[in-house]
């Protein structure tokens, strides 16, 4: 594995939480997965549109960062 996407998330008002992930999608799955864990329901939308409502309502917001991984840094 020469890279992993990070998912930074978390409702307004709590703590972050981390995911490692090997493809940008399941990242992006996993972001509506997260928010709608509790029941919530919202339309269907586009991620952007998605990080757009949850920053505009305060409901919580994500990042899904991209990293590269050095294998022999891990030996």
């Amino acid at each position: 594995m020469t890279h992993l996407y990070t998912l930074q998330i978390r409702y307004s008002d709590a703590e972050d939480d981390i995911y490692l992930f090997t493809t940008r999608e399941k990242a992006e799955a996993t972001v509506f997965e997260y928010f709608t864990q509790c029941g919530e329901e919202y339309p269907p939308m586009t991620l952007r549109e998605f990080e757009h409502h949850l920053f505009a309502a305060d409901i919580g917001y994500f990042t899904i960062d991209y990293k590269e991984i050095n294998p022999r840094s891990l030996l």
